[in-house]
């Protein structure tokens, strides 16, 4: 059968003349949802803020609260945000991140919402006044890290495998996880600030979670062990867990003194497991709550647990506020129900 060239190039200069209709409109309907949200509320960050979204579900609702009794809502007109962190740059401003976009959003405490897109999907983002990190899901195999270091007068892009999940930094020098796709182990990479190259990658056995640097080492939580780094030879040690029935997530220091939190994959409950200096198994603190996720900030540990929507189930969800000196919960707040989930929480002290 012979094609008909003057047809195709006619209906294939319709299709493109809609497809730039559609980005159109979607690129207006989200400057919109930008206006809209910023005359939504005023004021919409508060100490305790909770990000509620699903990605089929029409809206999000940023619920926030200073004493865990009087919540604010804030009704964002997008979806599919599973993550929100502090902006290093502003005081009491939030960072969204939706999880299959090409774009972050960014919510003052004026309640106005900036859009910045991005050529490809974010994996991570940091960002303060002397050093910029930004990961770019470019493709299936591939991230490109983009680095502005201000304080060495460094800019420069690196091509790393995928899937690049995780990244801390020190004074010299960067660090950043790739867990593989579709493998059970991870590297880790370490970028020298003061050159701009990469220095050193690492295999580790298992899939990296969450990584501090700590006594010239980085420390890394992992599905499987504690890893442990050294900053001199990057010889690679490891410390099992007292149990291996569990779902490992943040590490921190207190009073020289290592925490890990952890999910029991048993019951679901939230646990803390504490570590000395020298790496020995001082205490495995449980908390009786159900983990869905956490965060260390200032001295504090902080567990989100997401209920399910069920009908007699009267709230959305609890966070619980845990004192690493006294290891006691200090404080817990019940959240409000809505008709999608809780996913991720950010704190202000």
């Amino acid at each position: 059968m012979k094609i008909n060239n003057k047809k195709m190039y006619t209906f294939s200069f319709i299709l493109f003349i809609l497809t730039l209709s559609i980005i159109w409109v979607m690129n207006t309907n989200i400057l919109n949802q930008s206006k809209q949200v910023s005359k939504a509320v005023e004021n919409p960050i508060h100490k305790y803020n909770f990000i509620y979204s699903h990605p089929f579900k029409k809206n999000s609702y940023l619920i926030s609260t200073d004493n865990g009794n009087d919540f604010k809502e804030t009704k964002l007109n997008f979806s599919d945000i599973f993550s929100i962190q502090n902006s290093q740059l502003e005081e009491k401003n939030l960072l969204l991140f939706p999880t299959h976009e090409n774009k972050y959003y960014q919510l003052d405490d004026s309640g106005k919402l900036n859009v910045h897109n991005v050529n490809d999907p974010l994996t991570f983002y940091f960002k303060n006044k002397l050093l910029s990190i930004q990961s770019l899901n470019t493709t299936v195999d591939n991230n490109l890290l983009k680095v502005i270091d201000n304080e060495y007068n460094k800019k420069y892009s690196i091509e790393l495998p995928s899937y690049l999940d995780k990244s801390t930094f020190n004074k010299d020098y960067i660090i950043v996880i790739t867990n593989k796709i579709n493998d059970i182990t991870s590297l880790l990479h370490v970028i020298n600030r003061k050159s701009g190259k990469l220095q050193k990658s690492v295999e580790l056995t298992s899939p990296a979670v969450d990584l501090i640097f700590y006594n010239n080492q980085i420390l890394i939580t992992t599905e499987k062990s504690l890893s442990i780094i050294s900053l001199n030879d990057f010889k690679v040690r490891e410390v099992k867990y007292p149990l291996q029935e569990i779902m490992v997530d943040k590490i921190a220091i207190h009073k020289d003194k290592i925490f890990i939190s952890y999910g029991n994959l048993v019951d679901g409950s939230a646990n803390l497991l504490l570590l000395n200096s020298k790496y020995k198994v001082l205490d495995d603190i449980p908390l009786n709550v159900p983990y869905s996720a956490s965060k260390f900030r200032n001295n504090k540990f902080y567990v989100l647990s997401q209920f399910e929507l069920d009908e007699d189930e009267k709230f959305g969800g609890q966070l619980n506020e845990v004192d690493l000196s006294t290891l006691e919960i200090e404080k817990t707040i019940n959240l409000p129900k809505k008709e999608i989930k809780v996913q991720d929480f950010e704190v202000f002290n």
